[in-house]
Formats: C-alpha cells, structure tokens, sequence
C-alpha cells in the first residue's frame, strides 16, 4: 500500500466485500479485521478452507491466505493470541525477524521522541497483555532490558513505566523487577 491512501481505500473495499458476506449469511459468527489482516473463530479447519475458498471467489485480483493456530497460538496484529482450555490470553508478539532495534539514548533527537518511544512501547505492552502477571515480570522486564542496552536511564525507565500501568497499590517497582502484592 504505498499510497497514503492505500489503507483507506483497503478497508472500503473490504467493507464492501464484507457486507457481500454478511448478506448471504457467510460470514463467522466470531470475525474482526484490521485493514488487510483478519481473525476469525471456526468450528474447525475444514470449515476455515471453506470460509477462504469463499473469500478468494469474492474478487479475482485477491488472494487470501489462512494461517492457523500453532500449539494453540496464533498472532494477529502485533499480539499473540492463545487459548488455554476456556480461557482466551493475549501478549505481545514478535516477528522471528525481530531484531529489538530501537532508537539510542544518546542519539541526536530530541528528549520528547526518547520518552516518548519508551512510553509507547510500555503501553502497548499494557494494552496486549491480558495477564498483569505477565506483563509486569515478561514483557515490562524484557522492554526494560532492551531500554537499559541502549543506554535510557534506568530511572526513566522505571518511571515511566510506574506512570504507564502501576496505577493500584498492589504493585510496586524495586530493584530487583516489579513485584505483584
């Protein structure tokens, strides 16, 4: 999508093949997109090839493809959902092509972008996680890592942090990590 556009135009487009669906009843009983990358709940995975078989015979210049859980995980827009008997847990999730690269603390860019990149990264963490447990001794210890190799200070990195997602009284920064009470 290299026009500014391109999203846009994307998703009416989508819209509009979606609304094709729902008219003759075959769209999922459980079913969200975002632009281009959608999930959906099937019944099982003969039913999955059916609902992409339906899809690719909705426009020929379109060419779906399926992707199915592995070890009862898949990912969906930058996060990795899972499902655990009933339950259904979401994280963060990484591309194997992740490489953690991020913006120095001594760069030459303005203090405001640093914080801000750092407190952005902290409250998608928030946001993906559905386990606080998760997201204070996984995913904020794994961003605190990666911040504290490119040389943010430490102090910063708590605070924000402290900021972003310590709103109860039941959790609390320490030396040692963050500590659940």
């Amino acid at each position: 999508m290299g026009s500014p556009l391109g999203p846009l135009m994307a998703n009416t487009f989508m819209c509009h093949l979606e609304d094709k669906l729902k008219r003759y009843g075959m769209i999922p009983e459980f079913y969200k997109r975002f632009v281009d990358d959608a999930f959906s709940k099937m019944p099982n995975a003969a039913a999955a090839t059916v609902f992409l078989e339906k899809l690719n015979d909705l426009h020929p210049n379109l060419c779906f493809t399926m992707e199915l859980p592995v070890e009862n995980k898949i990912p969906f827009v930058g996060m990795e959902i899972s499902r655990d008997g009933s339950k259904v847990k979401t994280q963060v999730y990484r591309k194997s092509t992740n490489t953690d690269l991020l913006l120095h603390f001594n760069s030459y860019t303005d203090k405001r972008y640093k914080e801000g990149l750092l407190k952005t990264m902290v409250h998608r963490a928030y946001a993906l996680s559905s386990s606080r447990e998760a997201l204070l001794h996984q995913e904020c210890s794994r961003l605190r890592s990666i911040f504290i190799h490119f040389d943010y200070p430490t102090g910063l990195i708590d605070s924000t942090i402290q900021k972003v997602i310590i709103k109860d009284s039941s959790c609390q920064i320490t030396r040692h990590g963050i500590e659940i009470q």
